[in-house]
């Protein structure tokens, strides 16, 4: 479920990777070198002790896609995601997202941590994935018109109906209910960015309830993009936990620009 989950905000993560960051007046100074910006796209990745308490383990590493699962395709026949399905047109036709030329991508890196707690029905995961674009203006792009239409209730609606639509058609006659619906956003996105969020409801044979917490967050630096999510059992994803990803985050990315 987790995979799929993934996928299904994948198409986000690269609108939003086309859409660029904040006005380009901020951070101005800052750029990755193009030279080192693979070794600029490792260094930025958090590490375990970056973390928060103990028990973190990376468990993957530069790993791109989850399951086969089209998101866009699948919201083309859902009403609430009409203005998403605009928007995807948009990109398709090089239009108000501009290019998503995977060959602009001068240096990418991506890594999963995840802690076990005992107990713990479901394991409590942090996903950062980083790239570097050949110029500031490749990451800036007009990401001022469409940063709303990232954290909106209109988006979030859209992806929680298609979500729980895809799951039920796969999953009848299983005895597993699941509902995805929009939920708050604990942490506030670093660099002027975008966040979503999603509580995912799963009744197992009318037995047992889980609930879980799925929070993603946007932003840019310099001549980068990063997106980072937080994943886990509605208890586990604190506020506290989300502040101190995004700080760690952030600061693991602002340090590998000094240094490259």
């Amino acid at each position: 479920m987790k995979r799929l989950l993934l996928a299904t905000v994948a198409p986000f993560a690269a609108l939003a990777i086309a859409c660029g960051g904040g006005d380009a007046d901020e951070d101005e100074g800052a750029f990755f070198e193009l030279s080192t910006a693979e070794d600029a796209a490792q260094a930025a990745m958090l590490v375990p002790g970056d973390l928060p308490g103990t028990g973190w383990e990376i468990t993957a590493e530069d790993e791109e896609g989850g399951d086969n699962f089209d998101f866009v395709e699948a919201a083309k026949d859902e009403p609430s995601c009409s203005t998403f399905n605009d928007l995807s047109a948009l990109s398709d036709m090089g239009g108000l997202f501009g290019s998503t030329d995977e060959d602009k991508s001068a240096g990418w890196s991506q890594v999963e941590l995840t802690r076990a707690a005992a107990g713990a029905v479901l394991p409590t995961s942090v996903e950062m994935e980083f790239e570097v674009a050949p110029t500031v203006a490749d990451v800036q792009g007009s990401w001022k018109l469409v940063k709303d239409f990232f954290s909106s209730r209109d988006l979030q609606n859209c992806i929680a109906n298609v979500v729980t639509t895809m799951f039920e058609d796969q999953f009848s006659g299983s005895g597993i209910q699941l509902k995805l619906e929009p939920s708050q956003a604990s942490g506030t996105p670093p660099q002027d960015g975008a966040s979503m969020a999603f509580l995912m409801t799963m009744n197992i044979a009318q037995v047992s309830t889980i609930e879980a917490q799925m929070e993603m967050y946007f932003w840019p630096y310099a001549n980068a993009k990063v997106s980072a999510m937080v994943m886990g059992m509605k208890t586990d994803v604190t506020k506290t936990l989300v502040d101190d990803v995004l700080t760690a985050a952030d600061e693991k990315i602002i340090e590998a620009e000094r240094e490259y």
